[in-house]
């Protein structure tokens, strides 16, 4: 990841360096944050489901929600 911040409403901003021309916008569901959309830049490779599931723990351990995020309904057991 290369950094993130807080924006409106709640939701956190990131951009990572696997596709560091796009910014993934994400928004508090539970306890835990998940992709909300993808800003995608044509610079970029295009952005996999893999790609979006790693962006969310990333993002999930930065915020110390890791354990809530692996808990939740519906992960992989």
């Amino acid at each position: 990841m290369m950094y993130w911040e807080l924006a409106k409403w709640g939701r956190v901003k990131a951009k990572f360096d696997k596709f560091p021309n796009s910014t993934v916008i994400f928004r508090l569901i539970s306890s835990y944050y998940f992709v909300y959309t993808v800003d995608w830049s044509e610079m970029d490779h295009v952005i996999t489901r893999v790609d979006l599931e790693k962006a969310e723990l990333l993002i999930n351990r930065e915020l110390g929600l890791e354990e809530e995020f692996l808990n939740r309904k519906g992960a992989k057991t």
